[in-house]
């Protein structure tokens, strides 16, 4: 796959993303969003591994979007709000049962994070757990900061000829989409 191809896969999934968040899919959206993560994780991943694990999501996240961000989770909660959509599509996941991440909850569209970090403060989160295992993400933040990420990661990727002869060797095990119209 060349790099351009590779860009047509990844616009596809923005506008995707851009459909969902249009039209209030939430689930959806992050799906896509966590995927996303995941793909450039695969792609960041030290050249002698094979299988992508929740280090190198981690890794991935700390280096290229949280850095520099506003978003008040870290990269144990993402990972957490990962895999929980993604493999239950509920908010739970093994690392928050056990204390290692924080719930993230989502708000879209005009609502701000402030709005939901009241009902944290205000206990409407009954028979949940202390306010402080959970943390607000507006969707809109997240995705925008995504972006940001990959676009520092492409930046990363062209640098030095290793990175990106590693970035090409991964991108050619990326699915190619034939459109047989």
């Amino acid at each position: 796959m060349s790099i351009e191809n590779f860009k047509e896969q990844l616009n596809s999934v923005f506008k995707c993303i851009d459909f969902c968040i249009n039209n209030n899919l939430l689930m959806p959206a992050l799906v896509q969003m966590y995927s996303l993560i995941d793909s450039m994780s695969w792609i960041y991943m030290p050249r002698n591994k094979t299988d992508n694990t929740r280090e190198d999501f981690i890794n991935w996240v700390n280096t290229f979007l949280l850095k520099n961000s506003l978003l008040e989770c870290n990269a144990w909660d993402l990972y957490a709000a990962r895999c929980a959509i993604v493999h239950t599509m509920s908010p739970r996941a093994k690392l928050i049962r056990e204390g290692k991440a924080r719930t993230i909850c989502y708000c879209c569209g005009d609502k701000s994070i402030e709005e939901l970090k009241q009902i944290f403060n205000n206990g409407e989160m009954k028979g949940r757990a202390q306010k402080d295992r959970y943390v607000a993400v507006h969707i809109n933040d997240l995705y925008r900061y995504i972006k940001i990420a990959i676009d520092k990661f492409s930046e990363y990727v062209f640098q030095e000829k290793r990175n990106l002869e590693l970035f090409s060797k991964r991108i050619n095990e990326y699915f190619i989409q034939f459109n047989f119209n």
